[in-house]
């Protein structure tokens, strides 16, 4: 199912920055760092609550819904958020 691997600064977003995400993109994060980022190890139904916040991101291509969190995640709390130096590299 999954294209693409959760790289390193999306999975500390996802870890570390839980209490300013919306409910569901919560709920997918929480079910992505149990589930050690597998995103074909997701329970079902925590997809289909999910997909509705997200009509960008088809069911085909669920590796871009953690890209559409972390994207959202940080243009609503730019000031709040600090990714570390060694992160940061990487997206450079």
């Amino acid at each position: 199912m999954a294209s693409r691997e959760i790289n390193k600064t999306e999975r500390y977003l996802l870890l570390t920055y839980q209490h300013l995400m919306r409910p569901n993109e919560r709920m997918m994060a929480r079910s992505l760092v149990a589930n050690n980022f597998d995103l074909d190890a997701i329970p079902k139904q925590v997809w289909n609550r999910v997909w509705m916040d997200f009509p960008g991101v088809e069911r085909e291509d669920p590796w871009k819904l953690p890209i559409e969190i972390c994207i959202r995640l940080l243009n609503e709390n730019r000031n709040e958020i600090e990714i570390p130096d060694e992160l940061k590299k990487q997206i450079e």
